[in-house]
């Protein structure tokens, strides 16, 4: 239901249906996160989030200044972190499926080239995000 709304490139154009949406999404990704880490659910979700940001990214260049556009690219934008934080949760590497993304679309790198999560990795800046942290955004 949210892919539908979120990915339809001409319903972009009301912001407002894309906050909802991305909300909605949101309180769905912290109270399933088991599932989300499944392939099917994981897929679907990055996909919806990286369409949409990108559709939203190109209404922003046709229509300049528009303030519930740009609330909506924030909306869209939570989502990125919450995801990397289920992933991380799951001991699954978010950068090993963002890394993906950026090859083939690299205007995704606002959406997802600033995320770290920590992997226990030495040597590597870490930024650990908490599921609870998330919920109260």
């Amino acid at each position: 239901m949210f892919s539908a709304i979120m990915t339809d490139p001409f319903l972009v154009s009301c912001a407002t249906c894309i906050q909802a949406a991305a909300q909605a999404l949101s309180i769905v990704m912290l109270n399933c996160w088991p599932r989300i880490t499944q392939t099917s659910h994981l897929g679907a979700v990055l996909r919806t989030i990286s369409i949409c940001w990108l559709n939203v990214q190109d209404e922003n260049i046709r229509t300049p200044g528009n303030a519930a556009n740009e609330k909506a690219l924030a909306d869209v934008a939570k989502l990125a972190p919450i995801l990397s934080a289920i992933l991380a949760a799951a001991n699954i590497v978010p950068h090993e499926y963002y890394s993906q993304l950026l090859a083939v679309e690299p205007r995704l790198a606002g959406l997802l080239g600033d995320i770290r999560i920590a992997t226990g990795a030495e040597g590597e800046e870490h930024k650990t995000c908490h599921l609870s942290r998330l919920a109260a955004a």
